[in-house]
């Protein structure tokens, strides 16, 4: 088989969220190592503050491909300085852009470990969308230079972004947007916080948030709220059916040793939900989260959401993080019509352990996914583990009876799979499946009440690439083996090979003796395109002499 290659794939690296925020707080963090680097006298001068331009667009170059330009830098760097035309680019052009960048903020913490910014504003802020690099090469196991934590020691008195821009290939729609917020000491002496985002675009739509939070014992005020009408950002991103107007509430108070709030949700016709949240935290940052939430199918969901909720979904969740940074999940569930999952697991650093357990008995669901079609239970278990850039894992499934259609169906079914690292991106791929009681109609009758299927394949999760190196398929009067490569995004099949044997042709119907064997060699397969090989050997007609190697159609081309 010709080697093959996949077409080239652009995505983003993992952690980009992380990496854009870093790039970010990356600018303020340059600029302070600049201060300490250079005299202070010579950074209030224009050849001082394009030196300072020129040091950080070299320290925050990205060897990736992302790259920082700054048009001009005015005012004073211990003060209150200006940066006009600032652009942050990939190899494929600009992605951020802001026409002015104001910065007020006083060094006078920076001997407490805190980054003090009396105000921040920016003009003319365009976020068209998120960077497109090449896969990275390496795995991602830990935060790399910038810690998010890091952001919990900045300060910032004042925001103000005016004209803020977000691409539709960020959001799925063009969207312009206003974002101010204050943070202040109150009287109470809790630290008071408030952001608002509005739309200032033809759609109108809203996110408000308040906090307060003082020193132990005092408590934590939580206020959110957010709204936008049909046609939104939010239904667009979440893709909800019909794209209906959402508003969503959170409100919460308490101490951080044992915090309540409350969240309601709504989609109009859509869903609905409301539920209970607790927190437990100290100050080493160690507690517990929970969450339970009742979820409510509208008039207007679809109906395989209604068959899989029922009249009401339920969600409990909870976590629990130790001294020692572990996060742990404590028992989760989330149940529906006829069927529930269990979740546990852990998480600590770059390692993890993970299980889900799925029970379901008669649901509605396989009825709505296939008309006249029942199961009369489902056991599924599902573990994975390991270090998050190399997992590895396995899944059992067990069934009942099942009947697809009239005439189809099986008394039970068994299905294992299971996942190993087979470098520092793909995994080894295996599956085994075997049906009791399998009862087809016509020729399917070939495979006998209980066939095997065994296969063994390659998944590179960065490229997109299924190879399927051996796949068999045997059952009481046939045997059928493939070997394919399959790219699952673009339904492009590369080159395989598909052999079929039938060692009885007297099993089929159509009055054929002797044996048979069918060869399908796909050719780069894209679309409705390629070139299928197709050869027929040792094939006898009933009542003939037959041929002893008899060749089908040869070269033949696919639609």
């Amino acid at each position: 088989m010709t080697e093959t290659h996949p077409d080239p794939v652009l995505s983003p690296r993992r952690g980009l969220w992380r990496r854009v925020v870093g790039w970010a707080v990356a600018g303020v963090v340059g600029l302070l190592l600049a201060l300490a680097g250079a005299g202070g006298a010579f950074l209030e001068t224009q050849a001082g503050r394009d030196w300072l331009k020129a040091t950080v667009e070299a320290a925050l170059a990205d060897p990736q491909g992302v790259r920082l330009t700054v048009g001009s830098v005015e005012g004073s760097v211990f003060s209150s300085l200006t940066v006009h035309d600032l652009r942050l680019a990939d190899p494929q052009g600009v992605w951020l852009a802001a026409e002015q960048v104001r910065l007020s903020w006083s060094p006078s913490a920076l001997g407490r470990g805190l980054l003090r910014v009396e105000a921040l504003t920016a003009r003319d802020l365009t976020f068209e969308r998120l960077p497109i690099l090449p896969p990275d090469p390496t795995p991602s196991d830990d935060e790399g230079f910038f810690k998010l934590r890091w952001l919990t020691r900045v300060r910032v008195g004042a925001l103000d972004v005016r004209d803020l821009t977000l691409g539709e290939a960020l959001v799925g729609q063009r969207t312009q947007l206003r974002i101010t917020g204050d943070s202040r000491p109150g009287p109470d002496e809790r630290l008071h916080v408030r952001l608002d985002l509005a739309r200032t675009d033809a759609i109108p739509g809203s996110l408000s948030l308040e906090a307060a939070l003082g020193p132990s014992p005092a408590p934590l005020r939580l206020h959110l709220a957010a709204a936008e009408p049909a046609g939104g950002v939010v239904a667009r991103l979440l893709n909800l059916p019909g794209l209906p107007p959402l508003d969503l509430r959170v409100d919460g108070e308490g101490p951080l040793t044992g915090w309540e709030g409350f969240i309601k949700a709504d989609a109009g016709a859509l869903v609905q939900a409301s539920g209970r949240m607790t927190a437990a935290v100290d100050s080493e940052g160690t507690g517990r989260l929970s969450l339970g939430l009742g979820v409510l199918p509208g008039p207007a969901a679809p109906a395989l959401w209604q068959a899989a909720v029922g009249e009401r979904l339920e969600v409990v969740l909870g976590a629990e993080r130790d001294s020692q940074g572990r996060v742990t999940l404590t028992p989760s569930a989330v149940t529906g019509a006829g069927w529930q999952a269990h979740l546990e697991g852990w998480l600590e650093d770059d390692r993890f352990a993970a299980k889900l357990g799925l029970e379901a008995t008669s649901p509605p669901l396989v009825a709505a996914l296939l008309p006249g079609a029942s199961l009369a239970a489902l056991h599924l278990r599902a573990e994975a583990e390991g270090r998050l850039s190399q997992p590895k894992g396995e899944v059992t499934l067990s069934t009942g009876a099942i009947r697809v259609t009239e005439g189809v169906g099986a008394e039970a079914w068994a299905l294992r799979v299971t996942a190993t690292p087979a470098d520092a991106h793909r995994l080894v791929l295996a599956l085994e499946a075997t049906p009791t009681g399998l009862v087809l109609p016509g020729q399917g009758r070939m495979l006998g009440a209980a066939p095997v299927l065994q296969a063994r394949g390659l998944w590179d999760p960065q490229t997109h690439v299924l190879t399927l190196t051996q796949a068999v398929l045997t059952g009481d009067a046939t045997t059928l083996e493939a070997n394919l490569t399959v790219f699952p995004q673009t339904g492009r099949l590369a080159e395989g090979r598909l052999v079929l044997d039938l060692p009885d042709l007297a099993r089929l119907d159509g009055g054929l003796t002797g044996q048979a064997r069918l060869t399908v060699e796909p050719r780069d397969l894209s679309g409705r395109a390629g070139t299928v090989e197709v050869r027929l050997e040792g094939y006898h007609l009933g009542g003939g002499a037959g041929a002893g190697a008899g060749s089908g159609p040869d070269g033949t081309s696919a639609p």
